[in-house]
């Protein structure tokens, strides 16, 4: 059973120290945070594009804001009876 050098024969002979897996399993963490990280950043980024989007696709405009030579009469007709046709 004992090796010419009187030492056990190791049953995992190759294999990975225990600190290596330690290292390893470490990298493996930072590695999956980093991961979930961009992740939640992207769906952050998505969520912020889409209520843009919803606000400028469903907002009213703030005419006020316009100044009157920058907006035509009929433009105005438009916005306050959309639906009127004569």
């Amino acid at each position: 059973m004992l090796e010419s050098g009187g030492e056990m024969p190791s049953p995992r002979s190759g294999s990975v120290s225990g600190s290596s897996r330690l290292k390893q399993g470490r990298r493996r963490r930072r590695l999956l945070k980093r991961k979930r990280k961009a992740q939640r950043r992207k769906k952050r980024q998505l969520e912020r594009q889409n209520e843009l989007m919803e606000k400028v696709l469903y907002g009213e405009p703030e005419l006020d804001a316009v100044e009157e030579a920058h907006v035509c009469a009929v433009c105005l007709d438009l916005l306050h009876e959309p639906h009127a046709t004569k």
